[in-house]
């Protein structure tokens, strides 16, 4: 018996602290820019009873999350979906720095090949004569 009791409970997390880690997942929505986590309004308080109450009726945290979404909306929820449209949110940063870091270093490469070399033997006679000429032209 102690074993299913065991084996039924997420590692190292109790009732409360799953319930504190949803909530902090879901707008107050009474509150402005709060979570139900630390939010103490009522409509805050009545949620994380609710979560619990699911909890303990064996829901995972996201039917516990698409109920909300449910009966609040889709902008009840603090963290986006990972799928659909919402999820561009995690793609496009991925996306810009992905194209960044290819831009610099294309950029680099670019300027590294542009560097100027040494100078050739053409490029010294030309030196030369041009010194050898002012050096004529002084008196």
């Amino acid at each position: 018996m102690a074993l299913a009791v065991g084996a039924s409970r997420t590692p190292g997390k109790n009732l409360s602290e799953r319930t504190q880690a949803i909530a902090a997942t879901i707008k107050c929505p009474q509150c402005t820019d709060e979570s139900m986590a630390t939010s103490n309004a009522p409509t805050s308080v009545a949620g994380r009873a609710e979560i619990a109450r699911r909890l303990r009726a064996g829901q995972t945290s996201s039917q516990i999350r698409a109920f909300f979404a449910s009966r609040y909306g889709d902008t009840i929820l603090l963290t986006p979906k990972s799928s659909g449209f919402d999820s561009l949110i995690w793609i496009l940063p991925v996306i810009v720095l992905v194209v960044g870091i290819a831009g610099l270093t294309a950029a680099f490469l670019r300027w590294r090949r542009l560097a100027p070399t040494a100078p050739t033997t053409d490029d010294r006679e030309l030196v030369d004569e041009a010194r050898h000429r002012t050096s004529e032209e002084e008196p």
